[in-house]
């Protein structure tokens, strides 16, 4: 898998601080253990690759991002789940921008569903509605945008859809690409698509421990530490 170091500043989206990142949106967290990242190129680090996937898987669920460097007005960037490194037979998820910078909401986000392995020319994709979408469950989490069109966007969905895609291996291939919008639809990307590597959905994020436990286990800590100084006096 091709993974690569983002940040290691907390999960999340944060501004660079130099004057080269200043306002740059990226991808943070991948020194996460439970997170899993990958980027184009490959071993591209932060702010300088043109795309960027990550994703923790928390029990029957996975959380998504996706971003994509220089999308245009009337662009869009998305993320597809596939069994193998060619576009067919996947799930895609997307975000789109419109022609006005100030009008980025979750109304331009979208999940499909590409069922053919087939050759395009410059058409538009149909698959937006289609049936299979309703299994994956998408909840649309969050959309932003940069001064420099970086475009961002956040996912949560089922994890089990993603899985029988990939014939038992349970280790999906993300493709990325950027493609134009014509008519409010996806049209074709054509070269303009790149296979990024596998995630794992085997890997999970740890349980987190509830507060009382862990004020518990402080408070237990702080009597032992307590009792040693009185034992040493």
């Amino acid at each position: 898998m091709k993974l690569f170091i983002i940040s290691i500043l907390s999960i999340g989206i944060v501004f660079g601080s130099n004057a080269t990142n200043k306002n740059r949106l990226q991808i943070t967290g991948c020194l996460e253990n439970s997170k899993q990242c990958l980027g184009y190129p490959d071993d591209c680090l932060g702010n300088q690759c043109k795309y960027t996937y990550s994703t923790i898987i928390q029990g029957d669920y996975m959380e998504v991002e996706i971003l994509g460097d220089r999308v245009h007005e009337n662009f869009y960037v998305a993320a597809a789940y596939s069994s193998d490194d060619k576009m067919g037979e996947d799930y895609v998820l997307f975000c789109a921008r419109n022609s006005s910078r100030e009008i980025v909401d979750k109304k331009n986000m979208g999940v499909g569903w590409n069922g053919e392995r087939a050759k395009f020319s410059s058409k538009t994709a149909n698959f937006i509605d289609h049936e299979m979408t309703k299994n994956l469950k998408v909840e649309y989490v969050e959309i932003k945008l940069d001064e420099r069109d970086r475009f961002y966007c956040k996912f949560r969905h089922l994890v089990e859809p993603i899985r029988q895609l990939t014939n038992g291996t349970d280790k999906p291939t993300i493709l990325m690409a950027v493609g134009l919008m014509m008519d409010g639809k996806l049209a074709y990307h054509a070269n303009d698509r790149n296979a990024l590597g596998q995630i794992d959905l085997g890997k999970k994020a740890p349980r987190r421990r509830s507060n009382s436990v862990s004020a518990f286990s402080i408070i237990s800590n702080a009597i032992m530490m307590l009792t040693f100084i009185f034992k040493m006096l």
